[in-house]
């Protein structure tokens, strides 16, 4: 609850919060384990500045981490759209990045969300970013047999 309240007092004081400090709030709460809070204080970063991708990621990974499977759905696809963008300078914007996706696909297999990572696994591939056999080779291959078919040799 303190947290909520430093919150408040950096909106009243500051013109345009930090993003760094908001990061610094989500990830005392998220540590301390309240998952409440850290969402609260990144909706309430979206409403004054732009979250950059290093905020999007830590929430991401903390709401796949705490069953919170649809907020990480929602998150990705705000990202992806270009919902989060920053209020001053609309060119600032969170971009999906690999980690991102990882996390995302990471998931997804873990759940057996399969619809899920085949969308995130072709976003990925369609924003550039490339297949990593290391990383994504077992959760393909989960796929594949859960009836996707996510990689064409022609």
């Amino acid at each position: 609850m303190a947290t909520v309240m430093q919150v408040e007092k950096i909106c009243k004081v500051a013109n345009k919060p930090l993003v760094v400090t908001y990061t610094g709030l989500i990830q005392t709460c998220i540590d301390n384990g309240s998952m409440e809070n850290a969402k609260y204080i990144f909706d309430e970063m979206c409403k004054y500045c732009s979250p950059n991708n290093v905020t999007c990621n830590i929430m991401l990974k903390s709401y796949t981490e705490h069953g919170m499977f649809e907020d990480a759905k929602d998150l990705l696809e705000n990202i992806l759209s270009g919902r989060i963008r920053s209020k001053v300078e609309s060119s600032q914007k969170a971009i999906a990045d690999k980690f991102t996706f990882n996390i995302f696909m990471e998931a997804c297999a873990e759940a057996k969300r399969w619809n899920d990572f085949e969308y995130a696994f072709r976003k990925m591939l369609s924003s550039g970013y490339h297949f990593d056999e290391r990383r994504h080779l077992h959760m393909v291959l989960d796929a594949y047999r859960n009836g996707k078919v996510l990689i064409s040799y022609s």
